[in-house]
């Protein structure tokens, strides 16, 4: 909830620029958000950031603890695949189509695309804050250091090489480049980086 409404408060002023330039504001608002979470050091821990325990295994279930987080992971990451499809398929999926085939047309048709485009603001901040959330349980531990500008960059490939607009071709990026690289070091290191 608190990243949907940090989504939204970022995205209500940013649906009045488009392309580059909304390129260029996420990705400073990226780069900008470290180290104003380093001097609020009361809140989130500064450069030290914070542990977080881990979520306790049911008793009725009979599991180590990595096997619990990992099943947790993969539960919650099919909800919000199957919230993702749902809201594709749904009026929200068909404005977003439509923004993106062309804005005035969209608007032409009764999309009201400032509220749209800040809507989805607010939903992927959702997403990255369930996602973020997800982590630290795996880490144990959260500081601006674990969210870096490279991560972003591994994002981005994995939403091109996956293919844009559609819910699987997120799956199959992430997969891309989470297992790609380790195969690629295993023939070269070199080739990690490169690949």
């Amino acid at each position: 909830a608190v990243t949907f409404a940090i989504g939204l408060a970022f995205g209500i002023p940013a649906v009045r620029l488009r392309g580059l330039y909304l390129a260029l504001v996420t990705l400073a608002l990226a780069v900008a958000v470290g180290p104003v979470i380093k001097r609020a050091e009361p809140v989130t821990g500064g450069v030290s950031g914070l542990s977080a325990p881990q979520p306790p295994v049911p008793g009725w279930l009979a599991v180590d603890p990595d096997q619990w987080l990992y099943l947790l992971s993969l539960v919650v990451t099919a909800l919000m695949l199957l919230l993702a499809a749902n809201l594709t398929r749904g009026s929200l999926g068909r404005a977003l189509v439509a923004i993106r085939d062309g804005e005035r047309a969209a608007r032409t048709s009764g999309v009201h695309v400032s509220r749209t485009k800040a809507l989805l603001f607010a939903v992927a901040g959702a997403y990255a804050g369930v996602g973020g959330g997800l982590f630290t349980y795996a880490q144990g531990f959260v500081a601006p250091e674990s969210f870096t500008l490279l991560l972003s960059f591994t994002f981005l490939g994995a939403v091109v090489v996956g293919g844009l607009g559609t819910v699987i071709g997120s799956v199959l990026g992430s997969l891309f480049v989470v297992f790609v690289p380790q195969y690629a070091g295993d023939v070269n290191q070199a080739l990690t980086g490169v690949i």
